[in-house]
C-alpha cells in the first residue's frame, strides 16, 4: 500500500513538475516576442472622406480603418500609447481643434485649442512648437484638451523643425531651421545646446537614443546615422540614390528605419530598412500623406 502511495505521489509531482516546465517555457518564449510598434497613416482622398489607418508595420498593408473624417484634414497627428489614442489637429471653419481619436473604436473627441505648427511626445507629455513671429517657444499642452500648462522654453525668432524625442536623456532634438542647426532642449529645465550641423529632410530616433537622418544630395540621397550629442555624421546606413525617403522613424522591434520611398510622384513604397547592415525591401503600398506613430 505505501509503494503505490509512493509511485502515486511521484507521478503526480511529475506531472506538476512537466506542467510548471511547460508554462515556464511558454512564459519565457513570450517574453522574447518583440512587441510590435503600431504604425497608423492619414489618408487623404482629393474630394472624398479623409481616414485614418492602422499598417501592418511588416509591409505597409492596411489591416483596418481606423476613423473616417469626412473632408476634414488632420494635421501633425501623433500616436499617444498612454491613453491609446492619436492626437492631432484639425481646421474646422477657420477655429482650430484639438483632436484626440480613439484606436480602439474610432471615437473622436474635439476641443478649440491655439494651434500649433508640430507636436513631439515624450515621457508620456505632448510638447508643440509654438509659431508667434519674433517670440516663438516650446510649450507642453494637456492631452486631455491640448490646453498650453506650461512655457518650456523661449526660442525667440529661430524656427524649429524635425522634432524626435530621446527617451534615455529626457532631451527633444530637432532643428533650428533658422541657423541650421541641431537643437537639443532639456524636457526638465528647459536647458539648450545647439549644434552646427548638416542639415537633413528627416530625423528618426530609436528608443534606446541613436539618432538618423535622410540626407538629400540630389543624385545620391542617404540614411546617416549621427551622434546624438552633437549631430556630427558617424556612417552610412543606406544609400537611396535619387529617390526620395519622407516620413522616416524607427520601428523598435525590428531595429528598421521606415518610410515613404518616392520614385516619383506617383510610385510610393513602404520601405524598411536595417540599421546593422543596410539590408533593406520595398513593398508597394497605398499613398498616404504622412504616417502617425
Amino acid at each position: 500500500m505505501k509503494t503505490k502511495t509512493v509511485k502515486a505521489l511521484v507521478l503526480v509531482l511529475s506531472v506538476l513538475l512537466v506542467g510548471c516546465s511547460k508554462t515556464t517555457d511558454e512564459e519565457i518564449i513570450e517574453s522574447k516576442t518583440p512587441n510590435i510598434e503600431k504604425v497608423f497613416a492619414f489618408k487623404y482622398i482629393d474630394n472624398g472622406i479623409n481616414s485614418i489607418v492602422q499598417l501592418n508595420p511588416n509591409n505597409g498593408s492596411e489591416i483596418k480603418t481606423i476613423a473616417n473624417l469626412g473632408n476634414q484634414y488632420l494635421r501633425i497627428a501623433k500616436y499617444y500609447g498612454t491613453t491609446d489614442e492619436i492626437l492631432g489637429e484639425v481646421n474646422e471653419n477657420n477655429t482650430k481643434k484639438f483632436y484626440r481619436i480613439k484606436v480602439s473604436d474610432g471615437t473622436i473627441s474635439k476641443y478649440n485649442y491655439n494651434g500649433y505648427d508640430d507636436f513631439v511626445i515624450g515621457e508620456n507629455k505632448i510638447y508643440a512648437f509654438k509659431y508667434n513671429n519674433n517670440n516663438n517657444s516650446i510649450v507642453e499642452l494637456n492631452p486631455i484638451n491640448g490646453a498650453e500648462i506650461t512655457t518650456l522654453k523661449s526660442v525667440g525668432i529661430n524656427y524649429l523643425k524635425n522634432f524626435v524625442f530621446s527617451q534615455n536623456t529626457n532631451t527633444i532634438i530637432c532643428e533650428n531651421n533658422t541657423t541650421k542647426s541641431l537643437y537639443k532642449i532639456n524636457s526638465t529645465n528647459g536647458n539648450t545646446e545647439s549644434f552646427n550641423y548638416f542639415g537633413y529632410d528627416n530625423l528618426a530616433i530609436s528608443k534606446n537614443g541613436q539618432l538618423y537622418g535622410f540626407k538629400y544630395t540630389t543624385n545620391n540621397n542617404q540614411i546617416v546615422e549621427l551622434n546624438t550629442s552633437n549631430g556630427n555624421e558617424i556612417k552610412t546606413i543606406k544609400s537611396v540614390g535619387s529617390k526620395y525617403l519622407k516620413n522616416m522613424f524607427y520601428l523598435n522591434s525590428t531595429n528598421e528605419i521606415v518610410g515613404d520611398l518616392i520614385t516619383n510622384s506617383s510610385t510610393h513604397n513602404y520601405f524598411k530598412c536595417k540599421v546593422s547592415d543596410g539590408i533593406s525591401n520595398e513593398n508597394t503600398f497605398g499613398k498616404y500623406d504622412y504616417f502617425i506613430f
